[in-house]
């Protein structure tokens, strides 16, 4: 499910809201044409120009690779045991936020921290697999993680949020 929102929050009006289909390739890059319908993506920081004097607020700008990994992410490390989860992707005015299935329990608050750092939790290797094959034609960037929160930061001088609650994993990338 994929959401637009007018606002900063989920209590925000609704713009869009759309049921993405089809398998794993599809779903990767209908997901990427839905953030780029509202969002700017960019490969290196945009630079400030007279953008802060323009009458309208523009555009949030996130960085391409970090926004690519983050839904590769979301595909790759669904729980499909956690049946009553849908993976979400709520677009808001300053932000992205992806909500995938994932269960609490057994997922200690040090498994957390670790997926920081790189240490892979794995809980679909055969569709990880898919991701990482080339023949598969999908246009990744193979970083993880610590390189998206790196990217990131050095991006918009924010770190994404990262939280584990009630059988759901929140990733919440800021934009500028």
């Amino acid at each position: 499910m994929a959401t637009r929102f007018s606002g900063d929050n989920a209590q925000a009006p609704l713009i869009e809201r759309t049921e993405l289909q089809g398998n794993l390739a599809t779903l990767y890059e209908s997901a990427q044409k839905f953030i780029s319908r509202y969002c700017d993506l960019w490969d290196t920081r945009p630079t400030r120009d007279s953008a802060a004097e323009a009458p309208i607020v523009a555009r949030a700008n996130y960085h391409r690779g970090m926004i690519c990994e983050a839904i590769a992410n979301a595909l790759i490390h669904r729980d499909l045991v956690v049946r009553d989860v849908t993976t979400r992707l709520h677009i808001f005015d300053h932000a992205i936020e992806i909500v995938n299935p994932r269960r609490s329990a057994g997922f200690a608050p040090q498994a957390l921290k670790s997926i920081r750092f790189g240490v892979p939790h794995r809980l679909n290797p055969r569709t990880a697999s898919i991701f990482s094959n080339a023949a598969y034609g999908l246009q990744l960037g193979r970083s993880g993680l610590p390189t998206l929160l790196r990217e990131a930061r050095a991006f918009s001088n924010r770190l994404p949020e990262i939280v584990s609650f009630n059988d759901e994993f929140r990733l919440r990338i800021h934009g500028v």
